[in-house]
Parts: C-alpha cells; structure tokens; sequence
C-alpha cells in the first residue's frame, strides 16, 4: 500500500470554510426573514348584476312556489344528488326534495353548491314527456321520483362550485 503523505493541514482549512458558509448562509436567511414582508391577499367577488333579482337559498327553501314564473338569481344552492343528465335534487324547508333542471349539458358536482338563474315552474306530464324526449330523464326511476314534484326550477344558467 502506497502512502500518499499527511492530509493533515488540509482538513482544518476545509472545516473552517465549511463552519464559515454554514454562518453565512444562516445569516443570510435570518436577514431575508427580518427584510421580508407578509403577503396579503384579497379576494373580491364582485355580484354579477343583470338585473335578475337575487334570493338567498334560505328564503328559496322556505317556499320556492313563491317564486312561481319569476325569474330569479339562487346563491348558495346546495347539490345533493343527481337527476338524470340534466338535473340535480336539492332540499327545500322541512326536507322536502326540490328539483332542479338545468339547460344545457352540464357536469354536475354531487356535494357541491350552486348559484343559479331561472324560475320556479309548475310540473305536469308534457313536462316529464318532453325531458324523456330530450334523454335527460334517465329511466322510469326518474320519471316516476320527478312525477312527485308539484314544482321545478328551470335553471337558465349554474355555476357550480364543488364542495360547497
């Protein structure tokens, strides 16, 4: 085996250098803490306003066929499942089901919420026809759970924001 010679005067100029950027560095990171300023970050929503009259969910609930034929903005609909292609349940007061039925062909988040605009509208079977025309009632089971609602509401547009 061949020696090389000492590492000797080596090793205590690399500790010392090591030591040296170990304080530099947690200098610096001290300074960049006290130098730095907190972030604050605002969201601003701002109300769409067409025009549409705005109701709370809570009022909705207590008794949607207040609002028959009018058309009206919901916030803060709750989804709690899903009906057919084009609709969701939700409750109204007393935990009664309310139907939702929404243009279009749109994803529909279980659990979510949702802010909607249209109006509250009488059901009847030429209703019921005209949506299994379409393919948005999924089968008798839907057909039969839908011909319990009195009323629906004709949603023109949903935003639908999941996890409410």
């Amino acid at each position: 085996m061949t020696l090389f010679g000492s590492r000797r005067g080596a090793s205590g100029a690399a500790t010392m250098m090591m030591l040296v950027a170990f304080l530099g560095i947690g200098g610096f990171m001290y300074w960049l803490n006290g130098a730095a300023q907190p972030a604050e970050v605002e969201v601003v929503e701002e109300p769409v306003d067409d025009g549409t009259p705005r109701v709370t969910y809570d009022d909705f609930a207590t008794d949607p066929a207040t609002h028959l034929g009018q058309v009206i903005r919901v916030t803060g609909v709750p989804v709690t499942s899903g009906f057919g292609s084009n609709g969701f349940w939700t409750q109204a007061s007393g935990g009664q089901p309310f139907l939702v039925h929404v243009s279009g062909t749109p994803t529909i988040p279980a659990g979510g919420t949702a802010e909607m605009v249209g109006s509250v509208m009488s059901m009847s079977d030429s209703v019921l026809t005209a949506w299994e025309e379409a393919g948005h009632i999924a089968g008798a089971g839907d057909r039969a759970a839908a011909e319990f609602s009195e009323a629906f509401f004709e949603a023109e547009s949903v935003e639908f924001v999941a996890g409410g």
